[in-house]
């Protein structure tokens, strides 16, 4: 069946509707089964370019999982997933997820196939699963399989939070209303909760140390992105950035000018390859009526992530600019350094009073 949808244009705090767009689905090629089942597809006339450009196979997920295998990701809304190895996750969409991926799917393959390129998660399929009626899309895992010296979700305000730090899962406790006994004073919470806490204050203190030539495209390519989701009406999205260290081998300090798909590695003191994993993910959240009561009923909190989506892209690009900074070059041979090194990427701000730490 067709998919109808409203298209909604702003103006101010004015929304109207400007037309009604219809998108009907394609039969899947023989090649295109996810998980050997009926599917139907939408807009692959836009991303089967994304994924010929990437050099992704058709049947990059026709086996591996099924919808037995889907759980929660711990994203918004609890959204079931299922990953493929470390390469491909498939996720469910909700109405809101979908209708947004219809109306943005062809100007997305347009922006994520500019020669700039993105730091926007790749999606490579949209799709619809005609036996059980659901939606879903799969894109690129961004980081890999963990564990992580450190993992983050980022959105440059009060919403920043660790999920893995020194390869240990940081579980999710919310201090929410109805939680009355969190609100009497950190001797009721829980230790998972004082984590959780803790770790979520320090991320907002997280910066990344990048060498110039990363630095300057990363950042023309967090320019770009983020006016291209305003201008899409999007917010509430994340920067994903994950760290893995090893023991330091006969590779070179690498900068793969292809972000889109390939790690940034990177030599800090400690002798160790780090190897740098970043990206915007989450971004399928359309500002609307709802966001906007949301937002009022936010109106005492500091540094929300419920802001309108130009607001949120000009702090988001704005906070990550200065938390993105450039590290050390590597300086010329001397006494006591061989060759020279990057600092180490991963540090927090320091305090005014000093009490800044390393992330190792």
């Amino acid at each position: 069946a067709a998919c109808k949808f409203e298209h909604i244009c702003s103006a101010g705090n004015m929304s109207w509707l400007s037309s009604n767009i219809v998108i009907e689905p394609t039969p899947a090629p023989r090649s295109i089964k996810p998980s050997g089942r009926r599917v139907q597809l939408w807009n692959d006339e836009h991303f089967s370019k994304l994924r010929q450009d990437h050099g992704v196979a058709d049947s990059f997920i026709n086996d591996g999982w099924d919808l037995t295998s889907l759980e929660e990701g711990g994203g918004k809304g609890g959204t079931l997933m299922a990953f493929i190895d470390s390469r491909w996750i498939i996720k469910e969409l909700s109405k809101g997820d979908h209708t947004t991926l219809l109306k943005i799917g062809q100007s997305y393959v347009e922006h994520a196939t500019s020669p700039l390129g993105t730091l926007l998660s790749p999606i490579y399929l949209h799709f619809h699963d005609v036996d059980s009626g659901r939606n879903f899309f799969s894109m690129k895992n961004q980081v890999g399989n963990g564990p992580f010296d450190a993992l983050y979700d980022l959105k440059g305000c009060a919403d920043d939070k660790a999920l893995q730090i020194n390869k240990r899962k940081i579980k999710t406790v919310h201090k929410r209303f109805y939680n009355l006994h969190l609100w009497c004073g950190t001797c009721c919470w829980s230790e998972a909760r004082k984590l959780y806490f803790n770790e979520k204050q320090a991320a907002r203190k997280v910066r990344i140390g990048l060498p110039s030539s990363a630095r300057e495209k990363i950042m023309k390519q967090l320019e770009a992105d983020t006016q291209w989701l305003a201008d899409n009406e999007l917010m509430d999205y994340s920067l994903l950035i994950a760290r893995k260290s090893g023991e330091q081998d006969s590779c070179d300090d690498v900068y793969d000018d292809d972000a889109f798909r390939n790690p940034l590695k990177v030599r800090p003191v400690d002798g160790k390859d780090v190897t740098l994993f970043i990206g915007i993910i989450d971004f399928l959240q359309e500002w609307n009526a709802m966001k906007n009561v949301a937002r009022g009923i936010k109106c005492l909190e500091f540094d929300k992530a419920t802001i309108p989506p130009r607001a949120y892209g000009s702090r988001f690009y704005k906070v990550f600019s200065d938390r993105l900074e450039l590290a050390n070059e590597r300086p010329s041979a001397a006494k006591g350094n061989k060759g020279g090194v990057f600092k180490s990427p991963w540090r927090q701000k320091e305090s005014k009073q000093g009490n800044g730490c390393s992330i190792q």
